[in-house]
């Protein structure tokens, strides 16, 4: 048998420790809760702070693609300035090709016409 007093003390301390393991249970359980609520609201933060940054992303894609579209028609712009300046200079070469081609035509015509003309005096000459 059991002293009752050892009885009584180990009562006590069973108690004492049922006790706190029961204020131990409600102390975790509410710092789960803080620990859940404080997790909820970093998730509703970050989820807040993503959105502002994909919002943040969307809009400085859009600047920079109407900077894109601006710099591709200035470009284009100044490709049809240089293809017409290049078009006019390409006719200015091919007229003076052809003002060339005509004065060698004329020099050549001439050139066979003293040709000619030379031939025809030793011909003379020659039949003396």
């Amino acid at each position: 048998m059991i002293d009752p007093q050892l009885k009584w003390y180990l009562e006590s301390i069973r108690q004492d420790l049922t006790q706190a393991i029961s204020e131990s249970r409600e102390d975790v359980r509410r710092e789960n809760e803080e620990t859940r609520a404080l997790s909820e609201r970093l998730h509703q933060e970050a989820l807040g702070h993503a959105e502002q940054l994909n919002q943040e992303t969307r809009e400085q894609a859009e600047v920079g693609n109407q900077q894109t579209r601006e710099h591709s028609e200035r470009l284009s712009q100044e490709m049809r300035i240089l293809l017409e300046q290049v078009q006019q200079d390409v006719k200015a070469v091919a007229d003076g090709v052809l003002m060339v081609d005509e004065k060698l035509e004329r020099y050549h015509n001439e050139v066979n016409a003293q040709i000619k003309s030379l031939d025809a005096r030793l011909m003379r000459v020659e039949s003396r």
